[in-house]
């Protein structure tokens, strides 16, 4: 007889997941901008940018499958934030403004028996995908060298490789409804 007759891979559930965060950006600086339309000053091409966030948003939709204490799953999210500032060695500054950015990811997710508290699991988890792109609305943009009510949108695809760690707990209402964090 076969082993896989035997013991035969059984799908716990799949599932789709909707989510809302509250996202905290670190600050980038000494930030470069290159060259082109999505430049802030093409005269100073090598000018160095230190940029501030506020605090955002991200909203997020997974689906997945689960077996036994795994569980795999593609994510996209997309993660809004309010510039707070943006300065430069060049004279130039930023008062408002906003940065998206949006992710495409595959989570591997770990619920071990021991973290798992009557309706409650906590998990461990990894991610890696990609930020497919990331728009930069800037106004408010002052300074000696810049003419007035200079705003500039720039959207740039990236598809940079981007990776995550994740703790979270899961709360089971029914068998078709939970809530997680």
């Amino acid at each position: 007889s076969n082993a896989f007759d035997e013991k035969p891979l059984i799908l716990d559930k799949s599932y789709v997941k909707l989510g809302y965060g509250i996202v905290h950006l670190p600050e980038n600086t000494n930030v470069t901008q290159g060259n082109g339309d999505g430049a802030v000053d093409n005269i100073f091409p090598n000018a160095k940018y230190d940029f501030k966030y506020e605090s955002g948003s991200s909203f997020s939709i997974a689906a997945g499958n689960r077996f036994q204490n795994f569980a795999f799953e593609l994510s996209i999210d997309q993660i809004v934030c309010d510039i707070d500032s943006v300065s430069s060695d060049t004279g130039i500054k930023t008062t408002s403004g906003d940065i998206s950015l949006r992710t495409i990811m595959i989570n591997a997710l770990y619920y071990p028996n021991f973290l798992k508290f009557n309706k409650t699991n906590l998990y461990l988890g990894a991610g890696i995908g990609i930020t497919e792109k990331v728009d930069l609305d800037e106004s408010g943009i002052t300074g000696s060298r810049a003419s007035s009510n200079l705003t500039f949108k720039s959207s740039t695809d990236l598809f940079n490789p981007t990776y995550q760690f994740i703790l979270g707990a899961e709360h089971s209402i029914n068998d078709y409804i939970s809530i997680y964090s």
